[in-house]
């Protein structure tokens, strides 16, 4: 009898932590793929991950501009390009499915 009593008495506390665990985990899974999907860019058909931003000195003025580093998700490798040019050539995945869909 005492143990039926105890088995009763922790299933409904052992499946609300199964639960509360799984929530967490989904959150944390989901909260990953957001991130990554934000970072994500289009240029003429290829993917691209925002890794950073930094500056570079450009090459015939001199002076340091804003820039974006991003890797290519076929190549895997890293580029920097201006961000103004960058914002202005790549859009975001999210536009580009948009624009898919039509």
């Amino acid at each position: 009898m005492f143990n039926l009593i105890f088995i009763y008495m922790y299933i409904p506390t052992f499946t609300v932590v199964l639960f509360l665990l799984f929530g967490l985990f989904f959150l944390f899974c989901y909260s990953i793929y957001k991130s990554k999907r934000e970072k994500t860019f289009v240029y003429k058909g290829n993917f691209y991950l925002v890794t950073g931003y930094c500056k570079f000195k450009h090459p015939q003025t001199g002076k340091w501009i804003d820039a974006v580093t991003y890797i290519g998700s076929r190549s895997g490798e890293t580029y920097v390009r201006e961000q103004e040019d960058f914002l202005m050539k790549f859009e975001t995945l999210e536009e580009w499915e948009i624009k898919m869909k039509k």
